[in-house]
């Protein structure tokens, strides 16, 4: 499979950045899983970074810090809706350099 761009919202945190995702199966959060191991470029300049999943209640403050602190408002990619999951349930991810 040829690699390709995807791009994403990152938020700084804890040394790292925050990305999450809806709890939908999709292929963002395979991926994290099976190879977390990647590669971040912004602008001109590429990082080697490593995800962590954040798992249980520990994801509640990785959650604040991207969709602040009502974490009961719904979001579909990005927009606020009345049809999708509450943002509490997304999953979440750590990003660090290796």
């Amino acid at each position: 499979f040829p690699p390709f761009v995807v791009n994403v919202s990152l938020v700084p945190f804890k040394g790292g950045f925050i990305t999450s995702s809806r709890p939908d199966g999709g292929y963002w959060t395979k991926r994290a899983r099976v190879a977390p191991e990647g590669y971040v470029r912004v602008g001109d300049t590429t990082f080697a970074m490593t995800a962590t999943e954040v798992m249980g209640d520990a994801k509640k403050p990785y959650l604040q810090a991207m969709f602040g602190p009502d974490l009961s408002r719904r979001l579909s990619g990005g927009v606020i809706i009345g049809e999708s999951e509450p943002v509490g349930e997304w999953q979440v991810f750590l990003w660090t350099p290796r």
